[in-house]
Formats: C-alpha cells, sequence, structure tokens
C-alpha cells in the first residue's frame, strides 16, 4: 500500500510537443509497457486472461501497472500481447518466462 501511494505522489502528467499527454516519472521520462500493454491507474484486479474463466466475483479494487487496453484479452498471465477477444486467443497458449 505504501508503494501505490508512493508511485501515486510521484507521477506526473505531462504533454509532449504534440499536445498529446503521456505520464512521465519524476526524472520526466515516459512509463512505456512493453508489447501491447498500457500504463493505467486503474487496471482490474482480475482482468480477462486467454484459456482462464473469469471468476464470478471481481473486487471493484483497482491496481496500476501495465495491462491490455480496455475490453481487449490478455494472451497469458505474464504476456505482453492482447487480442480483441476471447475468440482470437491462440489455440495453443504457452506461458511466457520471465
Amino acid at each position: 500500500m505504501k508503494i501505490v501511494i508512493t508511485l501515486l505522489v510521484v507521477l506526473l502528467v505531462g504533454t509532449d510537443c504534440s499536445g498529446r499527454r503521456e505520464i512521465v516519472g519524476p526524472t520526466n521520462f515516459p512509463i512505456r509497457c512493453q508489447g501491447d500493454l498500457e500504463w493505467r491507474f486503474c487496471a482490474s484486479t482480475c482482468p480477462p486472461v486467454c484459456g482462464q474463466e473469469q471468476p464470478e466475483t471481481c473486487h471493484k479494487r483497482c491496481v496500476i501497472g501495465c495491462a491490455c487496453p480496455k475490453d481487449m484479452v490478455r494472451v497469458t498471465a505474464t504476456s505482453t500481447q492482447c487480442v480483441a477477444s476471447m475468440a482470437d486467443c491462440p489455440q495453443e497458449v504457452e506461458e511466457e518466462e520471465e
């Protein structure tokens, strides 16, 4: 909890020369996520993942970090790839190693 609060205090929202807003850290470097993921201030604690059933109940709490764009499905729990829907999930999903 302490880390989340610290992160919220440290993050700033900046505007680049094109007028596009981007999230920047304390050193003014943009926060970038890998692959298809994007930085979210309020990502689901139980996002949809290919091959996994959604829990019947999901806490309405959210987490700060990299996640698939809204309404997209993560290929695996640790993948940086997202697909448009469960129907677009690969037939065989291999968990990526970190």
